[in-house]
């Protein structure tokens, strides 16, 4: 930053963008593969449907 707050702009070159930018392509690849990972469970699960009865099951 400039002493009147502006930003400059800086660019990462070398190994260190290389690196940075392996580090991107590698976890982009990793949340493809794994789309439910990091996601919150199911507090409710789903319900079971009798004839008479519709009741929540929860599982331990």
């Amino acid at each position: 930053m400039t002493p009147d707050d502006r930003v400059t702009s800086t660019v990462i070159t070398g190994r260190s963008a290389a690196r940075t930018k392996e580090m991107i392509c590698a976890s982009a690849a990793w949340s493809v593969s794994h789309p439910t990972m990091m996601m919150p469970s199911r507090r409710r699960h789903l319900a079971v449907t009798d004839a008479v009865e519709t009741r929540l099951v929860t599982r331990s």
